[in-house]
Order: C-alpha cells, then structure tokens, then sequence
C-alpha cells in the first residue's frame, strides 16, 4: 500500500494527504471570500458617500427651486400689476421722478 494511507481503528483505509489539500482549499476559499469581503465593504462605503453627496445636492437643488417659484409668482404678480394704468403713472412718477404738465416737482433731502 502507498505511504499515504493508513488504517484507524476500525480497519478502514484513510487517506493522510487528504487533510492537508482540504485544508489548503479552505484557507483558499476563506482567501477569496476575505478579498471579496473587502472590496464589498469599500464599495458599499462609496456608493454611501456618494449618495450622501446627491442628497445635499437634492437638498441645495430644491431650494434654489422654490427660491425662482418665489421669485416667479413676484415677477407675474409685477406683470398683472402693469396692465393698470394708474400703477404704471405710480411707477412714472416715483422710479423716473417725472411729473404732469402744471405739477412742481419738489426733493425733499435729509
């Protein structure tokens, strides 16, 4: 019989070199997985940072939105405001400091 094999107590035939070659694989496979199990955490870790990053974007994003809808429902509301013409002689008469004919202009300082 080959050296590799020896009898136990029952008179069966075991394989000795068996062992070492399962062991080998197993340290092998456990290897691999640890090697997985770390590029599986570096990646899960960066796909959270990166989603952090997207969310305060998101955060930053919508209020630059209802900021412009602000700014929107003013600019409309000045539009509606323009078809009156008494606001637009208001206008006239306060941003261009015009008058009507016969009217004296007085500035009043400080």
């Amino acid at each position: 019989m080959p050296a590799d094999y020896t009898y136990n107590s029952r008179r069966t035939v075991e394989r000795t070199g068996s062992n070492k070659g399962k062991k080998r694989r197993i340290r092998l496979f456990l290897t691999i997985l640890l090697g997985f199990m770390v590029w599986a955490g570096f990646t899960i870790y960066d796909q959270y940072t990166l989603a952090q990053a997207k969310a305060e974007q998101l955060i930053e994003t919508e209020q630059k939105l209802a900021e412009i809808r602000q700014l929107n429902a003013e600019y409309k509301r000045e539009i509606e405001r323009l078809k009156d013409p008494e606001y637009i002689e208001q206008r006239i008469y306060k941003d261009l400091q015009m008058k009507r004919d016969g009217e004296t202009l007085y500035h009043v300082y400080p």
